[in-house]
């Protein structure tokens, strides 16, 4: 399986705990910017001619805030680059405020027939503390449009543990969102990160403060248990879907699979080579219209390096990892430490070993980290 990832950095207005590589106020780049993504089209159409690729992902930034035909003249310029299956997952990112009825036309029309839409939180306090340039109404009016524009596969995105954000609150955007019955349900914590607006008012007295640990704990318990109820399985350990509507895409990641990363700042993983474009707007587009590369690092996972890149992928989904695709992908057994570490979270309800399949058990993934961390060292200290 290999899929192939567009970024598009623009949008209306930067969030205030983004730290994404976005723009905002750059309007006057885009025609430039979706160039010179063609042009990097043709430099990975050869590399990749032989590649069929089963998904595609639009992200950002806010791909919808591009004018109207442009998403359906990049979606056509992939499928003359590249050779995409048939069913392919086709989706796009979309904030609210920046959906109308004439663009989901276009999507629709254009091949995309999955969308993922930012809503964040239904509380309009909370949004505004975000940067977040919609409100609940907006988004639920764009939610119908897309509908009614005729797409049967929807995911939400949602995200708790915000700054001064209740038990009660995050009940009520649950249950708000499970109502509309989308497909699929994103529900992140929030990671405040150094540098951001958010970060710099929270340190400063300036917002709430976070939730601490036990509350944010709540909410997530809260947040499986009341979309199990609604029929939303959890697949890996943000990701939530009615069956058979998990993201194709994601679980190439989570599968350490190809994809083709392509835009700026856009990350890649294709042939063994893992690989990273240049983050900054000008340098990206001045460099490929030169006809040169936009990467700004590349590296080659080997060896222990790789093996553990995949098992730590591998075990954010629910459904875990095979050891023997494992072990063969990279022709040599697990490392004797790692059998034993095994059976210690095994014995400790952390993980479990089901028909030849590693997978964490709930408990396990939420204290995922140290567990990966321990895994890493034991292959550091050569065990």
């Amino acid at each position: 399986m290999a899929g192939i990832y567009i970024h598009v950095p623009f949008c209306k207005a930067r969030c205030r705990y983004c730290d994404f590589t976005s723009y905002a106020g750059r309007a006057a780049d885009m025609p430039a910017y979706l160039s010179a993504l063609e042009k990097e089209m043709d430099r990975w159409a050869v590399r990749a001619q032989d590649t069929a690729f089963e998904t595609v992902f639009i992200g950002g930034g806010t791909p919808s805030i591009l004018p109207l035909g442009a998403v359906a003249h990049l979606v056509a310029a992939l499928y003359r680059h590249f050779t995409i299956v048939p069913q392919a997952e086709v989706t796009l990112e979309a904030n609210p405020g920046t959906l109308t009825a004439e663009k989901l036309t276009e999507y629709r029309e254009s091949g995309i027939n999955r969308l993922s839409i930012g809503l964040q939180t239904a509380d309009g306090g909370l949004l505004r503390a975000l940067g977040r340039i919609h409100t609940y109404p907006v988004f639920e009016e764009n939610y119908k449009l897309a509908r009614t524009a005729g797409f049967s596969h929807i995911n939400v995105d949602l995200m708790y543990g915000l700054p001064g954000q209740g038990l009660a609150q995050w009940r009520d955007t649950l249950e708000r969102v499970t109502a509309l019955a989308p497909e699929h349900i994103s529900a992140y914590s929030l990671i405040l990160e150094e540098g951001t607006a958010l970060y710099a008012d929270v340190q400063a007295g300036r917002a709430a403060a976070l939730p601490g640990e036990d509350a944010e704990d709540d909410m997530a318990k809260l947040a499986r248990s009341l979309l199990a109820s609604r029929g939303y399985s959890r697949y890996e350990i943000s990701n939530f879907a009615r069956p058979g509507q998990e993201c194709r895409h994601n679980l190439n990641y989570w599968q350490n699979g190809d994809f083709i990363g392509m835009g700026c700042a856009a990350h890649g993983y294709f042939g063994g080579e893992r690989y990273e474009n240049t983050a900054e707007l000008c340098e990206y587009i001045g460099r490929v219209q030169a006809g040169e590369g936009p990467v700004a690092a590349r590296s080659y996972p080997s060896g222990n390096d790789a093996l553990f890149e995949t098992l730590m992928m591998g075990l954010r989904m629910v459904r875990g990892v095979p050891l023997a695709a494992l072990e063969g992908r990279y022709g040599a057994p697990l490392p004797e430490k790692w059998k034993k570490l095994i059976h210690t979270y095994e014995s400790g309800g952390l993980m479990r070993l089901e028909n030849g399949r590693l997978a964490l058990t709930e408990r396990g993934l939420d204290v995922q980290n140290p567990l990966l961390v321990a895994f890493l060292q034991a292959l550091d200290n050569n065990f």
